[in-house]
């Protein structure tokens, strides 16, 4: 009989905020930060936000419905406390801008909120990897199921959220539009 021994859970959620207010916000903060760089190649990435940072700004109804989301990928993974996000930031994406693989390390969930997009694979999907996708194809043939690939990717829609576990490696695509695409990312304990 076949049993399945690695599963890896991944959350998608479909919000509903007023993104209007959350991009004018969010070039606010790019106005006044030079922001940082990480992953992100070709765009602008803000300094970290805690707690604190988000009380009273259009981002707080976006941090409470993903800890209000979170309970369900907390419960799946056997996390037996309530979601907290300890740091968020937000991502502006222009045309050609990415992020390279990578994982978030010293959290336990992490997760995107897409705020601005063109809602299809062009404006730069989020694409998960395993970490031995050479042995994993070399032993299958062109049937690719969920025991044989090597990526599963996620198109950046407004409104979606999507939470997986820290550990995950993963990058985002180019934007290949002319618009920018905006997310919030961040870390869970």
């Amino acid at each position: 009989m076949i049993q399945e021994i690695f599963p890896i859970p991944i959350g998608v959620y479909k919000l509903d905020h007023t993104l209007d207010t959350l991009q004018k916000w969010c070039y606010g903060e790019e106005q006044k930060s030079k922001g940082r760089t990480y992953s992100n190649v070709s765009g602008w990435q803000s300094n970290s936000y805690h707690p604190e940072d988000i009380e009273g700004t259009p981002l707080s109804g976006v941090i409470f419905d993903v800890k209000q989301c979170a309970l369900e990928m907390y419960r799946v993974l056997g996390i037996h406390r309530e979601p907290s996000i300890w740091d968020s930031w937000i991502n502006i994406n222009p045309p050609g801008g990415f992020n390279r693989v990578h994982v978030h390390p010293n959290t336990r969930v992490a997760g995107a909120f897409w705020i601005k997009s063109t809602n299809t694979m062009k404006s730069g999907n989020i694409t998960f990897v395993r970490n031995n996708s050479y042995e994993v194809e070399s032993i299958v043939d062109d049937d690719k199921n969920k025991y044989s690939r090597s990526i599963a990717t996620y198109e950046p829609h407004e409104n979606n959220l999507i939470l997986f576990p820290a550990y995950l490696q993963h990058h985002v695509e180019q934007n290949q539009t002319d618009e920018d695409r905006i997310s919030m990312s961040f870390n869970m304990l």
